[in-house]
């Protein structure tokens, strides 16, 4: 049986511009920090909701589930409006790649960046060949930063980001 384990944190934004003596707004992260899906049959689903409690402002929410070494996989938007309630399925994004979309509604994942990141989550080599090794894009990364450049550091976000994207149907 194969089985996930997963990291995902959900960021809520709230009023960032205010001035100095403004009435503090309320904002969160959330770590949820142990998830297990399985992935071979249908003996676990992990369920979870979230709520914003605001009784007049509509809130975004970022979602985004990372390995157990903290590298974010994927992100998912949301949009709630004032006291709404929405919840979510974990096995739904993570075994059928149905992601959920600011409006609410699903879109597939393509099937490559699904088993990628299955492949990411279970520790496992990725189907997707990647131009570049572990090693190569910590020393790139690194590199890039100690630079010190902004324009280096950019290429570098550049490069990997195609990287990232090989194989995406959207490209």
């Amino acid at each position: 049986m194969k089985r996930l384990i997963v990291t995902i944190l959900i960021l809520t934004g709230g009023l960032t511009a205010a001035p100095v003596f403004a009435e503090p707004t309320p904002t969160s992260d959330l770590l949820l920090p142990y998830f297990e899906v399985d992935l071979s049959g249908f003996k676990r689903t992990t369920l979870f909701t979230v709520t914003n409690n605001d009784p007049q402002r509509s809130v975004d929410v970022e979602m985004v589930v990372h390995t157990n070494w903290g590298i974010p996989l994927e992100t998912v938007k949301a949009t709630l409006e004032p006291k709404q309630t929405r919840g979510y399925n974990l096995r739904d994004w993570l075994r059928q790649g149905e992601l959920p979309q600011p409006d609410g509604a699903l879109a597939a994942l393509a099937p490559r960046r699904l088993a990628h990141i299955q492949s990411a989550l279970l520790g496992q080599k990725s189907p997707v060949d990647y131009p570049r090794t572990p090693t190569e894009v910590v020393s790139q990364v690194n590199s890039a930063f100690a630079s010190g450049d902004r324009a280096t550091m950019l290429a570098v976000a550049s490069s990997l980001d195609q990287d990232n994207n090989l194989g995406c149907p959207l490209n």
